[in-house]
């Protein structure tokens, strides 16, 4: 049916948007949820869906607006606009200079460089393509990023830019919306379906696969406002199967029960959803339509359901729903920065601590900021200003990761942590005389071809720069190739649940091209072994999978792994080249960062560790395998030897994080420069 003119006098009585309290009462549910989550992930596993039931009451309500001043012939395109400013620049305004201020007492120089980026892609609503890129092997750990929650408001600005258009469009073209919306639904749904089983960090920040979760709710509105015929074309095919209509509209006895049943139902999906769905699951995909649905029914139930009117109507629940937003923002940097200042998880204390100041300031926020400036005088002055004013802190966040966070600031204290996170991962030169594409590209003359070659993940990176030094001063030329997170193997796919990390397309060119190269007669293999072999990341307790794309039957990691290690070493020592095997340095299942006297600008109760160190017999227990099948491969083939970095850091007893007063590491498992060339002059001999 058309979308113009398309309700009679009576219908469009309801299309007029009129306040439910009931609405606040599911965003206080979703925000709760949300609040729970990143406070306590291991008891709200799955309160991140909090987002998804936001999405479907956005989706909702702002059609609601726009179809009903389009049925008025009211509808304007400033003002929309406008309305939407108002109700969103000056909370975020606010959080995202407080978080600015807050940041240049307490990160150091490339925390705050990530932070003003972070606030510039929040200032353009861009943010979810910031995080959709930063996302995988290399990602700073999430609750390390203030700024990360906005990726949200990133997916609804976008949304209300394409959203409008379409609708006027269709409205002034006289287009059937539910086709136009059921299309549009189904096309991002497939997407987000197809996208989730090899990428579900794409499908988790890509408006195209987020888009069909706010249309659910665009959908509501309009069978609710304009389309009845729809509705009796449903209740008939529905009352086949239950005798019931689908979505209750009138006032028979039948309706009120259904009304009943659908927010009863609904609640019950959102909150199988919270309990059901974690961070371990393929998320969005099929899991989305939990949340989802079940917001929408309790929507179509509307405010006179028993559940809505006395629970999601209650006093609490409306005030906390109308705080939501504020409350949103602030909840998240406050965890965050309490993460980093600790530089630990906080305790329970600490969180519970946090979660409180965050609602204080959302409704601070609301009654000082917000309210004011939402319904007060001057709304043109005031448009004007908001946005003026995020451009100013846009450009303010876009100038600090410019200027690489302003390391001025604290000189003390980037004095104190220089070079640990110094990484070159490539320079032009190399890229322009090595024919294969790699994320790691160095080369130390590239006037000459290279004569040993090292590759690997990240953990190879860090060795390049003191092997280089030490080859040249023997004549030799060191190239290193390698892939983020990716086992120098042929055929191996490596990544977490949902989200690969296209190694198997990225190494084949690279080992073909170091196979047939006839200058490099050395090849040096590292990488991180054991979190691919044990499939989990001992520091953030992350699930990771290995799989054979030769041989996919196979599930055994260690199967897996041995296979492609050995199928590789055949095929460079049947091409005559000298193998070196590097047993990776120990990881830590901490950051060795605490170890450090004035690591941290600001913090409120963390101390330093007394020792740097972890157990031998716990590196061993974690190592056994990888060890064992390296050993074990090494001695099928006369021309491969093997180097243990554990050899440099360990003692019978310990392994150590720190060596003459100095850091060893970058992080939980990187070493920094200086351990980089530690390991390296202690084991140098066993390279020649």
């Amino acid at each position: 049916m058309p979308i113009k003119n398309t309700a009679t006098a009576d219908q469009r009585t309801l299309s007029h948007p009129k306040y439910r309290a009931d609405i606040d009462g599911l965003r206080a549910i979703a925000v709760l949820a949300v609040l729970g989550f990143h406070a306590f992930p291991s008891w709200v596993k799955g309160g991140f869906v909090g987002v998804d039931v936001f999405f479907v009451i956005s989706g909702f309500l702002i059609t609601s607006i726009i179809l009903d001043n389009l049925d008025k012939g009211t509808f304007s395109f400033p003002a929309f606009f406008a309305r939407r400013i108002k109700r969103i620049f000056p909370a975020l305004i606010l959080v995202m200079l407080a978080t600015y201020v807050f940041g240049w007492f307490a990160l150091l120089a490339v925390e705050y460089k990530q932070l003003g980026k972070h606030i510039a892609a929040g200032a353009g609503f861009i943010s979810n393509f910031i995080f959709w890129q930063e996302a995988g092997y290399f990602d700073t750990a999430a609750d390390t990023k203030p700024l990360l929650h906005v990726w949200s408001l990133g997916i609804e600005e976008q949304f209300y830019i394409v959203w409008p258009l379409l609708l006027f469009f269709a409205w002034e073209k006289h287009l059937r919306f539910l086709w136009l919306c059921t299309v549009i639904a189904a096309v991002s749904f497939a997407l987000n379906i197809e996208r989730s089983s090899w990428d579900a960090v794409a499908a988790f920040y890509s408006p195209a696969m987020r888009f069909w979760e706010l249309l659910l709710g665009g959908f509501l509105a309009y069978i609710k406002i304009h389309d009845m015929s729809f509705m009796i074309f449903l209740n008939q095919k529905v009352s086949a199967f239950l005798g019931k209509p689908l979505c209750a509209s009138s006032a028979s006895a039948d309706g009120k029960v259904l009304r009943e049943i659908q927010s009863i139902v609904g609640i019950v999906l959102i909150g199988s959803a919270i309990v059901l769905i974690d961070k371990e699951k393929v998320f969005p995909g099929w899991w989305a339509l939990l949340p989802t649905i079940g917001a929408f029914l309790v929507l179509c139930a509307g405010q006179q359901a028993w559940f809505n009117r006395t629970v999601l109507s209650s006093r609490v629940l409306v005030w906390v729903g109308l705080i939501s937003f504020p409350l949103y923002l602030w909840h998240w940097p406050l965890l965050s920065f309490a993460r980093i200042t600790e530089n630990a998880t906080p305790s329970s204390e600490i969180r519970i601590a946090a979660l409180l100041i965050s609602l204080i300031l959302a409704w601070l926020t609301y009654v000082l900021i917000e309210k004011p400036i939402r319904f007060g005088k001057y709304s043109n002055k005031k448009i004007v200003i908001l946005c003026l004013l995020m451009l100013v802190i846009g450009l303010l966040g876009y100038y600090t990761d410019k200027k690489n966070g302003l390391g001025f600031r604290l000189k003390e204290f980037e004095l104190a942590v220089k070079d640990i996170n110094l990484v070159i991962e490539n320079t032009p030169v190399c890229k322009a005389v090595i024919p294969v594409d790699s994320r790691y590209c160095l080369i130390s003359d590239p006037s000459r071809p290279p004569s040993v070659a090292l590759i690997g993940d990240s953990h190879s990176n860090r060795l390049f720069a003191p092997l280089e030094r030490r080859y040249k001063e023997i004549g030799e030329n060191l190239l290193q190739l390698g892939g983020g997170g990716c086992l120098p193997f042929w055929n191996l796919e490596t990544g977490s649940p949902g989200n690969s990390n296209n190694c198997a397309a990225q190494m084949a060119p690279q080992l073909d091209f170091l196979l047939a190269s006839k200058t490099i007669k050395t090849i040096i293999f590292m990488h991180r072994g054991p979190v691919h072999i044990e499939g989990i990341d001992l520091s953030t307790n992350t699930k990771l999978f290995i799989k054979d794309l030769s041989r996919p039957e196979i599930v055994d990691t260690r199967k897996i792994y041995e296979g492609g290690l050995v199928e590789t070493l055949r095929r460079f020592s049947n091409a005559g080249k000298k193998i070196i095997l590097i047993i990776d340095a120990p990881e830590f299942d901490y950051n060795p960062l605490s170890c450090v006297d004035l690591v941290r600008p600001l913090s409120f109760t963390s101390k330093k560790r007394l020792s740097c160190r972890i157990g031998k017999s716990d590196v061993d227990r974690r190592n056994y395998n990888y060890i064992k099948i390296t050993t074990a491969a090494s001695i099928l083939f006369d021309n491969v030897r093997v180097v243990n970095l554990q050899d440099a850091l360990c003692d019978e007893n310990y392994c150590y994080g720190v060596k003459d007063g100095k850091l060893l590491y970058r992080d939980a498992d990187h070493l920094n420069p200086f351990g980089a060339e530690y390991v390296t002059r202690q084991l140098w001999s066993k390279f020649r």
